[in-house]
């Protein structure tokens, strides 16, 4: 961490689980969760204080391994069928700056 004009900043890595689908959607997130909480800052282990709460503002980095999912199913997580066209999707609304629909498709 660190502090510049009295704003506390954290960085944190991770590697979360990979794979599509809900359950490993919901894995993630709770990972994610538990990092930040889990995370202790302080001279000593009476001092400690968690990540999330000690700073003002926190940065997460690392293989997150989120995905896009363009799938028209009514779950938002469901399993995208072919990599293919998800990537000539992703690099179509790139190019055409639409980056609404790149985080409507964000999980």
């Amino acid at each position: 961490s660190i502090g510049i004009r009295g704003i506390n900043i954290a960085f944190v890595t991770a590697h979360l689980q990979a794979h599509e689908g809900e359950n490993n959607y919901i894995h993630r997130n709770d990972m994610i969760r538990r990092i930040l909480h889990a995370g202790k800052f302080g001279n000593t282990p009476r001092n400690w204080v968690d990540v999330s709460l000690s700073h003002h503002h926190t940065f997460v980095f690392g293989d997150l391994n989120y995905r896009l999912n363009f799938s028209n199913s009514s779950s938002p997580r469901s399993t995208n069928k072919n990599l293919k066209d998800v990537v000539q999707k992703t690099i179509r609304l790139i190019e055409e700056n639409n980056f609404d629909a790149l985080n409507d498709a964000d999980e």
